[in-house]
């Protein structure tokens, strides 16, 4: 009888395109799931499916979603920004130094069920040494982290087949520790107030939920945003969904479409193009081609951000044709505004209309064939009170990489199979 490694190429269960990154990836990710599986050996404890409510928080600012982190006798629960540009997730511990104002920092040290994560943890990766445990660091804008990885216990709601609303629970699993946190923009717009910890990271990698949890989570996530009311201060009926529950589905009058991303390399996708009232705009297609090595350049499907950024050529292009369809009504853009940059004290009314914009994304880099996203005037722009009533594009210039943010996705179901690397995507109520 002859023993055969499960990557062996006898066995041809691994793709002929896996490189030595993903090879070693899908090892990990079957070691770590087999243990998972031994420390829930109970039937409730090995649910199908995970879901999770997100909030907006700050005026709109933060989509955000509760962590909670038990031990035989205490229970830690935390708001975190849902990030889908990382890998890692982590949440401000005490004893940081500095910190960002915040109710409860996660009590690491005196926390019964809590490990610090050494460094030939499979999970440790890259291998960053910290006061001797692995450590890490992180960016956010502005705002940058560091710590060190540890393991505890977490809980979600899950829905398994006949166990809606059971609390599960999941061992071992491993996330960061924020002790020195420097520029977060939490304290600005929420002070002392500040609910939200940390980050939680839905890009896959050797660190992340999605692979930690890959027997329930199995590759795949959905969510569906519904629209942002100040009136209804954070409440919200938004759903993200993880396993056999990130489904999706259309009709005959709605269509699921669905075009290839990179999950590896921080949910990159091919944007082919970008039309405004079906014009397709001149735009070096360069300036979105993925950068593999510092992701200075490339479009992102993002979470961490309510706003679309566009590269400052490609935004220049936009806002010239925003300007050009406004002034058939004679409207000129405001001088200044206090945040957005293309506003107008204006109200849309009688024959007049908003212009329409489309993201044409690639279904693969070897297919051609085009994708469109159409995004409705109300996701498009928003309403403003500044000198009277008027309405701004809810999208921003950058130096940097390319984002589509959340209000731009509104009352749209996604879900990305990151097993497949695609993303599907259908216009739907939230």
């Amino acid at each position: 009888m002859k023993l055969f490694p499960i990557d062996s190429p006898h066995l041809q269960i691994l793709p002929k395109s896996f490189t030595t990154q993903d090879r070693q990836q899908f090892l990990m990710n079957i070691s770590l799931s087999r243990a998972l599986r031994v420390q829930n050996r109970h039937p409730k404890l090995a649910p199908d499916s995970i879901k999770s409510t997100l909030s907006y928080l700050g005026g709109g600012a933060y989509l955000v979603t509760n962590l909670t982190i038990v031990s035989r006798t205490s229970r830690y629960t935390a708001y975190v920004i849902v990030d889908a540009l990382s890998d890692l997730t982590w949440i401000q511990c005490s004893r940081c130094n500095p910190c960002f104002p915040q109710r409860n920092p996660f009590p690491a040290e005196r926390w019964s069920s809590f490990t610090r994560m050494s460094l030939d943890d499979l999970r440790c990766a890259p291998q960053l040494y910290y006061n001797g445990s692995c450590g890490f660091r992180y960016s956010f804008g502005i705002g940058r982290t560091e710590g060190y990885l540890g393991k505890t216990t977490f809980m979600f709601q899950a829905d398994g087949p006949g166990e809606v609303g059971t609390n599960q629970y999941y061992p071992n699993i491993g996330f960061g520790c924020g002790i020195s946190n420097n520029h977060f923009p939490f304290n600005r717009r929420l002070g002392a107030e500040n609910e939200i910890a940390g980050v939680l990271g839905l890009s896959p990698g050797p660190r992340s939920f999605i692979n930690q949890l890959d027997m329930v989570i199995k590759e795949r996530y959905s969510y569906c945003l519904a629209p942002f009311s100040p009136g209804r201060n954070s409440a919200s009926t938004t759903t993200l969904s993880f396993g056999d529950d990130a489904k999706i589905g259309g009709d005959d009058e709605r269509k699921v479409q669905t075009f290839g991303f990179r999950p590896d390399a921080h949910h990159f996708a091919y944007l082919g193009a970008i039309l405004v009232n079906g014009v397709r705009l001149h735009i070096d297609p360069i300036i979105f081609k993925l950068d593999d090595l510092y992701y200075r350049t490339g479009f992102f499907i993002g979470l961490n951000s309510p706003l679309t950024f566009l590269a400052r050529p490609a935004y220049s292009a936009v806002r010239r044709a925003m300007v050009d369809h406004f002034k058939q009504y004679g409207w000129l853009p405001m001088e200044r505004t206090p945040v957005f940059d293309l506003c107008y004290a204006q109200v849309i009314s009688g024959n007049q209309v908003y212009p329409t914009m489309t993201f044409n994304f690639l279904k693969s880099p070897s297919d051609r064939g085009e994708i469109q996203f159409i995004i409705p005037p109300e996701n498009l722009f928003a309403n403003i009170e500044i000198r009277g009533i008027g309405f701004c594009l809810q999208m921003l210039p950058t130096d940097g990489v390319s984002v589509l943010g959340a209000f731009q996705q509104v009352n749209h179901k996604f879900l990305f199979d990151l097993k497949n690397k695609l993303v599907s995507f259908i216009p739907q109520k939230c």
